[in-house]
């Protein structure tokens, strides 16, 4: 059972992590990311980007990237098949349910704003192109599409404003799965085993 608890906190112990970076701290003092294209006829386009310095970004995905890497123990998906497992009350099982399919269906939603060759086309590819390709690891064909998409600026910068919501809305999604059910899981578990 310690091992079970043990796992639980280290979940909530991350989400915290990435709950308190700097990064979040910088998105609460600016309000909210912003991206912008502007530009007149017969001159040259403007590109306003508003978002996290990258050393932000970096230090934010480190622990993120353990909440969503499938082989982690801590991940979303390692805790949701623990929980289904575990002796608990259903509504426990049954919320972390729900809370793993909303984010699938979340990541797995197709983008059909963004057209050209090569495009995403869903959340997911977004997110780990961008983590799998530059932040986290050196994938090859994670970079290779990266590059892909590189070569229309206007257009990779739009993806990149798309992965930063991406990853605000599901480390949202995540620490709501914390506080409202995984803590007040860890609470019962921990007076079973009193």
């Amino acid at each position: 059972m310690s091992d079970v608890i043990n796992q639980l906190e280290l979940f909530s112990e991350t989400v915290s992590r990435v709950h308190n970076s700097g990064f979040v701290r910088d998105l609460k003092s600016r309000g909210k990311i912003s991206y912008k294209i502007s530009g007149e006829k017969g001159r040259p386009v403007e590109v306003m980007k508003s978002w996290p310095e990258e050393d932000l970004v970096s230090g934010f995905l480190l622990p993120f990237r353990m909440l969503i890497q499938k082989n982690d123990p801590c991940s979303w998906r390692q805790i949701c098949e623990l929980v289904e497992d575990l002796d608990v009350p259903a509504k426990y099982k049954n919320a972390f349910r729900e809370a793993r399919i909303n984010l699938n269906e979340y990541l797995d939603k197709s983008i059909t704003q963004i057209k050209f060759t090569g495009a995403p086309e869903t959340r997911r590819e977004i997110l780990y192109t961008f983590l799998y390709g530059y932040y986290a690891h050196a994938d090859p064909k994670c970079r290779n599409k990266l590059e892909q998409w590189k070569q229309i600026p206007m257009i990779f910068d739009l993806l990149e404003f798309e992965f930063m919501n991406i990853i605000i809305t599901v480390s949202d999604l995540l620490y709501r799965m914390s506080e409202q059910i995984n803590k007040p899981l860890i609470e019962i578990l921990r007076a079973r085993r009193s």
